[in-house]
């Protein structure tokens, strides 16, 4: 019974996001493009986040080369906490945001260095 509640709110909450011109007001920007943008970078983010164990231990054996088995759990920790709260935040949040804002806003993961997806390199590879 529970994952018809979560199929179900997915789908409330897509058609909420789809539908924000009817809860326009003034400054609202109609851009639907960014809104899908934001909301697709977001659904593959949470979907992705478990795959940061390969890029971490990647990144950890580049930059600790002597260190890496004590930073690699941290790192992928801290990476898939980050990837995941970005993407749900990117789902539910951002939609609503979007449209007042001037650009696509960044995910929450550029500060911490990590791209805007697991398959592409950040700031911390060389």
């Amino acid at each position: 019974m529970r994952p018809v509640f979560l199929r179900l709110g997915a789908v409330v909450m897509v058609f909420i996001n789809l539908n924000l011109p009817a809860f326009a007001a003034d400054g609202f920007r109609a851009n639907t493009k960014d809104i899908l943008t934001v909301m697709t970078r977001g659904m593959v983010n949470v979907a992705t986040s478990p795959l940061e164990a390969p890029r971490a231990f990647k990144v950890e054996r580049k930059e600790h080369k002597w260190l890496w088995p004590v930073t690699f759990v941290p790192r992928y920790f801290t990476s898939t906490v980050y990837r995941f709260v970005s993407g749900a935040m990117d789902f539910a949040l951002h939609p609503f945001i979007v449209p007042f804002t001037e650009e696509t806003p960044r995910p929450w993961t550029e500060p911490m260095g990590l791209p805007d997806y697991v398959w592409q390199k950040g700031d911390s590879e060389f």
